[in-house]
């Protein structure tokens, strides 16, 4: 199973600093939860491409039972497997890469980085994705594209409908879990409707799945990730894309401010109330 996996970056407000050599943290250990991270520049996966990378694993781990027994139409091997998670980006050195270490940390066996496509929004992302299957074709070809069905301020995502439409593949919305079916060939999905058969090659969008365990990744995974792990750069106009290669969406992304001043109020209530008024209205 030869799996393509989108990840983007999220703010990580709760995520502490690590140092590499020594394991050691960066930040305080009194900093209050949610702040450690506050103005550090730490990024994570967006969390529903986070559950599409935990399916892919599991994908991969667990093959169908046709496949362990050797009757895959009689070839008694199975191809090998491969994670394979792509970003986009403007430049190496952006927020994305922090995304593909975490993948690499998480179980990913091949990273890509696209750079030149700053603020991409769903068509570009779609085009890009398209264009990665058809280069990866001259590899053995994909068995499926899985990416969060969300994006990372938490709105439906609409680049898997466009991605499996402009493929002509099987494709699936809102999928909370993922599985190799037994025949050794497709995929099994389940939604909060049911769950279906899907015919490979196949695009799936999942949701994370609040029954589901968390998996989180291994130190020393993590440390690998940075050091041993290489992460490939591929630029846009390398893809040579069909369509428009800027987005036509602007697309805004939450990023991390200047630390807060931690400022205690003192004295009445009233003269409280009357501080947090000023301060807001300077806000508007």
């Amino acid at each position: 199973m030869k799996i393509l996996i989108l990840v983007r970056p999220a703010p990580a407000w709760d995520k502490l600093r690590f140092d590499l050599g020594s394991g050691a943290v960066e930040v305080p250990a009194d900093t209050l939860v949610g702040l450690s991270a506050f103005g550090e520049g730490t990024w994570t996966l967006n969390g529903s491409d986070r559950a599409a990378l935990d399916a892919a694993s599991s994908v991969v781990r667990r093959p169908s039972l046709a496949a362990e027994n050797g009757t895959n139409g009689g070839a008694g091997a199975t191809a090998p497997s491969e994670i394979i998670a792509v970003a986009l980006a403007s430049a190496p050195g952006d927020a994305a890469e922090a995304a593909l270490h975490e993948a690499l940390a998480r179980g990913a066996h091949r990273t890509i980085l696209v750079t030149g496509a700053p603020d991409a929004d769903a068509a570009l992302t779609a085009g890009v994705l398209a264009a990665l299957v058809g280069r990866l074709a001259g590899d053995g070809g994909l068995d499926a594209v899985l990416l969060g069905a969300e994006t990372p301020a938490g709105a439906p995502d609409e680049v898997g409908p466009m991605l499996t439409e402009a493929l002509g593949w099987a494709g699936l919305s809102a999928v909370t879990a993922l599985h190799t079916a037994d025949s050794g060939s497709g995929l099994h999905a389940g939604t909060a409707a049911g769950t279906f058969a899907l015919p490979t090659p196949a695009v799936v969008s999942l949701l994370p799945n609040p029954a589901l365990t968390p998996r989180y990744a291994h130190g020393g995974a993590v440390i690998a990730a940075f050091r041993k792990q290489p992460i490939e750069s591929l630029a846009l106009g390398d893809l040579h894309l069909p369509g428009a290669t800027t987005a036509r969406v602007t697309v805004r992304r939450a990023t991390l401010g200047e630390p807060p001043a931690n400022e205690r109020l003192k004295g009445s209530v009233e003269e409280s109330v009357a501080v947090l008024l000023g301060g807001l209205r300077t806000l508007l």
